[in-house]
């Protein structure tokens, strides 16, 4: 028997929320229903199967909580909604609808991490390891703007205040996220043998394995 609440919570951890308001929202549904349908255990199939088509998530894992583990480039569903989660509560201003100016940006730091921690079996070291990827990942950013700046042909105090800037905004990402200090890509931090995800892979999963 598939249980309610179970899929309701799978879905939570997929939005990234603990609220049934969120889990109501993206099912069109009234909270209330939400209420009623964990007390009954009445799962609402057709809310389920558009809200899977709509964010191109799994049926097994979201009313029986099985993986999909089909080649080695899989996005696995569970590890997928762990780097959401941490992704959307650490850098929340790169995230947003398909529609929005930083979606794309969204899929490259979701790229990014998963890629570092999809390898990682145990659940406690992987969620110690995303965060620690989304440290790098932001450290990177900062890095490369670093590097723009240092090439620009502009000259002055200005150019000065910004690299001074920047070098302590790398500091604080290096002490918030316990990073090396010299660490420049997070190679030097993760190593994982399994395929890679690009964003296309993100963005369309079906498409995986079809190439």
């Amino acid at each position: 028997m598939i249980d309610a609440g179970s899929v309701f919570d799978r879905i939570a951890l997929l939005l990234g929320t603990t609220t049934d308001k969120a889990i109501a929202e993206a099912l069109g549904v009234s909270p209330q229903a939400i209420t009623n349908s964990r007390k009954r255990g009445a799962v609402p199939y057709d809310k389920i199967c558009a809200f899977a088509e709509n964010n191109s998530a799994s049926l097994d894992y979201l009313l029986l909580g099985i993986e999909r583990v089909s080649s080695p480039n899989e996005i696995l569903d569970s590890v997928r909604d762990e780097v959401n989660f941490q992704l959307i509560r650490e850098i929340p201003s790169r995230f947003g609808p398909k529609t929005s100016p930083n979606f794309r940006e969204g899929v490259q730091a979701f790229s990014f991490v998963y890629n570092q921690i999809c390898h990682i079996d145990d659940k406690a070291t992987r969620h110690t390891s995303i965060r620690k990827a989304i440290g790098m990942y932001q450290l990177q950013n900062q890095a490369e703007f670093e590097a723009i700046v240092s090439n620009s042909e502009e000259e002055g105090a200005g150019k000065d205040v910004v690299l001074e800037s920047l070098g302590k905004g790398k500091q604080k990402i290096i002490d918030k996220y316990g990073l090396d200090k010299d660490s420049s890509t997070v190679s030097q931090v993760f190593e994982s043998s399994v395929g890679q995800v690009a964003g296309r892979d993100v963005i369309n999963p079906s498409q995986k394995g079809n190439k």
